[in-house]
């Protein structure tokens, strides 16, 4: 199963990014809705589901320091860094879905 991960930054385009990737691809687009529905079925509201979020990531941010000594968003840790300002969306989704079909032999 082939699995593409798109990290971004608010504001960045990258929720439309992933949608269109995952369209052009005929991929499952799994977003914060995800979030949302675990949270529900944990009994939690969306603001708390945030705020688990959050904290862990600040634990794996503090982990990744403590026995790698780098910083785990760093852009070398990435195959590929995209500027949505620079290639607009749609330019930024078709550079990611050549490199997907590249990467996964599609």
């Amino acid at each position: 199963m082939s699995v593409l991960t798109v990290s971004r930054l608010y504001g960045s385009g990258g929720s439309e990014v992933a949608a269109l990737v995952a369209k052009s691809l005929g991929w499952s687009l799994l977003d914060n809705a995800v979030v949302d529905a675990v949270a529900a079925r944990m009994g939690m509201s969306a603001e708390e589901a945030a705020r688990l979020v959050d904290e862990t990531n600040k634990q794996r941010d503090q982990w990744v320091r403590l026995h790698w000594e780098r910083d785990r968003r760093a852009h070398e840790n990435f195959d590929l860094s995209v500027n949505t300002e620079r290639l607009g969306i749609q330019g930024a989704a078709d550079l990611i879905v050549d490199a997907a079909k590249m990467k996964f032999q599609l």
